[in-house]
């Protein structure tokens, strides 16, 4: 039936559908979102003011949002979370930003203003239970090559920013604490885990490189090896 303002493509057995809200040929302003399956049941009640696709059996949802781009990145406003097909909230609807669940079970969430920039976002993971296994209180976080944690504490909004980097590994224990002093832009892309007998290191961009000894923890940096990365 002809019921619908808007009605998505199917993704994982579930389509987003929207009441209310009117289309102006970039994004849908108003109404509220919820979900059918293909013989057109509503498995998930209209009560989301923007949606995404599920993936995986997960799907962010959002409350509060006043203008939707279907999960497209130009969606403002409002909290996001993450539910599974039962529509049971699995992430609290609190986060300013939310990704999608990542292969170790964990989803990269922010909170913060600067929509545009992000240059007030912190950031942290959580995992299915809702767990954050790593605070949301960094300016940056990301992989390494050998699927440890580095996170980073600092400015991101300057030409020259600087800041404090430390790696978890996958259940947020501290393998290196947040007391690097790095330039940013010598760490930006983590290349990989190198060894030279040593020490083991982690080899970044331009050569700089958080680095462990074996024996015993210490905090400093050393020049990598050069890497055809």
């Amino acid at each position: 039936p002809l019921e619908y303002d808007y009605v998505h493509d199917f993704s994982d057995g579930l389509a987003i559908v929207n009441k209310g809200g009117k289309y102006n040929g970039y994004a849908i302003i108003g109404g509220k979102y919820g979900y059918i399956d293909k013989k057109g049941k509503v498995v998930i009640p209209f009560m989301y003011d923007s949606a995404c696709d599920f993936n995986g059996g997960y799907a962010q949802v959002n409350k509060g949002a006043y203008y939707d781009s279907i999960c497209t990145g130009g969606t403002m406003g409002g909290k996001w979370g993450i539910v599974d097909k039962t529509g049971k909230t699995i992430i609290p609807i609190k986060y300013d930003e939310i990704g999608e669940f990542n292969e170790d079970g964990l989803v990269s969430v922010g909170i913060g203003d600067d929509y545009l920039n992000h240059y007030d976002f912190i950031y942290g993971l959580v995992d299915k239970t809702g767990k954050e296994v790593v605070p949301v209180e960094y300016n940056e976080l990301g992989y390494t090559a050998d699927g440890k944690i580095y996170v980073y504490v600092g400015d991101v909004c300057c030409d020259n920013p600087s800041g404090k980097y430390g790696i978890m590994d996958k259940t947020g224990k501290v393998v290196l604490p947040v007391e690097n002093d790095i330039e940013y832009d010598s760490l930006e892309t983590i290349l990989g885990r190198m060894s030279d007998g040593e020490y083991d290191y982690y080899e970044y961009y331009e050569g700089l490189a958080v680095v462990e000894n074996t024996a015993s923890m210490v905090s400093s940096t050393k020049k990598a090896r050069s890497s055809s990365h």
